[in-house]
């Protein structure tokens, strides 16, 4: 449930509308609204939604963004966001797109090369093992990388796979699994919902929406 203060915050810091029943409706500041406010807020529950972009959380994560001085992240929470930032950086900076490595990954998966380039799949190779910026990187070596986008493209975490390493599939550990795919599909479609990251992009290959939940093949973290 959220406190007065919480509530003064969010009409102070976002375009707030009008209150229904027990939800706040705002215009959403994660993507153009225009003239329609999607963006509600349960009181009860703590948490919001888009209702266009599909943007979802927690409200006492939002707050932390909106005013981090009055909401700090506690340290567990502060460490993954950390790790995640140390990923993301690594990602743009070290992954790169190697055609013989996506000829391999056609091959091997069946995948037409419009759908890996939507994947945003990049190789990395063995990199610096004897002082990587995290201990998470040395699990990204070798493997093809994918990046786990919300609605709204936010990167919400990495998944590292690879032919030639066990386990095949790797999320670093302090970061919950996200489902793969969200990025790709609207909240209108059909969504398929699929174990991993290949099989949903198989389906993407043929035109159906779908989702990878990470499950089975993600050892326990």
């Amino acid at each position: 449930m959220l406190s007065d203060l919480d509530v003064q915050i969010l009409i102070s810091r976002l375009r707030f509308v009008r209150q229904e029943g027990n939800y706040l409706v705002f215009f959403c500041p994660f993507h153009d609204d225009k003239n329609t406010p999607n963006f509600k807020v349960h009181r009860q529950r703590g948490i919001y939604r888009c209702f266009a972009c599909g943007q979802y959380g927690s409200v006492k994560r939002l707050l932390h963004d909106l005013a981090p001085d009055l909401y700090p992240l506690s340290p567990d929470e502060a460490a993954i966001y950390e790790r995640l930032h140390i990923l993301e950086d690594y990602y743009q900076t070290k992954g790169y797109v190697d055609e013989e490595i996506l000829n391999d990954i056609q091959s091997r998966r069946g995948l037409s090369r419009e759908v890996l380039e939507k994947s945003e799949v990049r190789f990395f190779p063995e990199g610096d093992r004897a002082s990587p910026p995290s201990d998470d990187l040395p699990h990204f070596y070798r493997r093809f990388v994918f990046p786990v986008r919300s609605f709204n493209r936010k990167v919400l975490n990495f998944i590292g796979w690879s032919p030639y390493l066990r386990p095949r599939y790797y999320l670093p550990p302090a970061i919950p699994a996200k489902p793969y795919g969200l990025s790709q599909v609207s909240r209108n479609e059909t969504v398929y919902i699929c174990e991993g990251v290949f099989d949903a992009l198989s389906f993407w290959d043929i035109g159906m929406a779908a989702v990878g939940v990470l499950g089975n093949a993600v050892p326990a973290t």
